[in-house]
């Protein structure tokens, strides 16, 4: 345990001056959020856009983030402090701008100072705007992505990408534009597997995985994310790119596969989603080497290091994120095949120890549990985590809704 303080803040000392900028300015974050109504039943997908308003008539208005809800329902943004505008509109031709016969609804403008957050915003769709609510001059800043086709190969999903989504997560987001990638084109014919990194990881450390995936009955997708950000931000980013992508592609039945503090990004993602349906797009999930009872050496680094990496203060054991994980249970019949790593003479696989792996609610929740020796990354590549994965994608290929 000591040396693995000891490495934390190492690390935090040689990248401290990057991560002291990234730092202050996430920090600084304030937020909106509130609730989308509808008047009578959405015909079309309802997409609900932040808006930065130019302080100046002659600049343009900045397409900020737009997120895609099937109806009314709950959202919420990460801003810097600026001025805002909140647009929910009917996108009948899934363009992403509020078109001349689309029903919307837009907030007052909203002046967010730092850390300041706006958590009741109501906006009722219930007519045509007469007002144009998206100027001519709108810039599409969005930096986010759902639904690009992209190789495993590309640098975005390689070790510096992760790197730097740990301990640079605001460079990330600007040169890797995260999101939830496909591997190849969508094919509705196959059941897509979502890949989940942790914390530093990236979505090459899934290779293995990927080729022994069978491509007649599933196809991958991988979500990466600026991992370096609070784990409940980046459970957000997730729940809202699968319902995005189900929106655009109309699939209902996927698997995720998820590894170390991936597996907590997802199971906070699945408690959100299944508060907002009744019949989870999630049909099974498999986790590898999550923290799950938290890293008591991040604790450790949360008091001592020179500069906290904010997703730190989520995996503090027995503390908020940690302690809410598992407030909504998952429905009794998604297969849950819980996979944990260990090294002889190591505390658990050298990064996470057993006990954390094998939360007692985590063990409550699986269909299966499997423990492997390997090292914290290693286990992506051990034989037997392949074949249980393989046993996984089964169970969640064949877990259908009742009819």
């Amino acid at each position: 345990m000591r040396a693995i303080i000891a490495g934390l803040l190492l690390l935090a000392a040689c990248r401290f001056h990057a991560l002291d900028r990234d730092v202050e300015e996430l920090n600084a974050l304030g937020g909106i959020g509130g609730q989308i109504s509808v008047v009578g039943e959405a015909e079309h997908p309802i997409v609900v856009a932040l808006i930065a308003v130019p302080a100046r008539p002659w600049e343009a208005t900045r397409l900020m983030r737009a997120i895609v809800l099937e109806e009314g329902g709950d959202f919420r943004f990460a801003v810097e402090h600026g001025r805002y505008r909140v647009i929910a509109f009917e996108d009948a031709d899934r363009d992403d701008r509020v078109s001349e016969g689309e029903r919307s609804a837009a907030s007052e403008l909203l002046q967010i100072g730092r850390r300041e957050f706006v958590d009741d915003l109501r906006l009722h769709i219930a007519r045509v705007s007469d007002v144009p609510l998206m100027g001519k001059r709108l810039v599409d800043e969005r930096q986010f992505v759902v639904g690009e086709v992209e190789e495993l190969g590309h640098e975005r999903f390689g070790a510096q990408a992760g790197e730097m989504s740990a301990w640079r997560p605001r460079d990330m987001v600007a040169r890797h534009q995260p999101g939830l990638y496909f591997l190849e084109p969508y094919d509705p014919e196959r059941i897509p597997v979502v890949f989940v990194h942790g914390l530093g990881g990236y979505g090459q450390q899934f290779t293995a995985l990927v080729e022994a995936l069978d491509r007649e009955r599933f196809q991958p997708w991988v979500f990466t994310y600026p991992s370096g950000m609070r784990v409940g931000h980046s459970a957000d980013l997730l729940e809202a790119a699968i319902r995005e992508a189900h929106v655009d592609t109309d699939a209902e039945h996927l698997c995720v596969v998820a590894h170390s503090v991936g597996g907590l990004v997802t199971r906070h993602a699945l408690g959100h989603h299944l508060r907002e349906r009744d019949e989870p797009l999630i049909r099974g999930l498999t986790t590898i080497g999550s923290p799950f009872g938290g890293l008591r050496a991040v604790a450790a680094g949360v008091r001592m290091a020179p500069e906290v990496v904010p997703a730190w203060y989520d995996l503090v054991p027995d503390q908020g994120f940690v302690r809410s994980l598992y407030r909504v249970p998952l429905p009794a019949r998604m297969p849950y095949v819980l996979l944990f790593s260990y090294q002889d003479g190591a505390v658990g696989d050298g990064v996470v120890a057993v006990s954390s792996q094998l939360r007692r609610e985590a063990q409550e929740e699986a269909s299966t549990i499997r423990g492997v020796e390997a090292t914290h990354p290693g286990a992506l590549e051990h034989p037997v985590v392949l074949r249980y994965v393989r046993r996984s994608l089964a169970l969640c290929a064949a877990n259908e809704p009742p009819s």
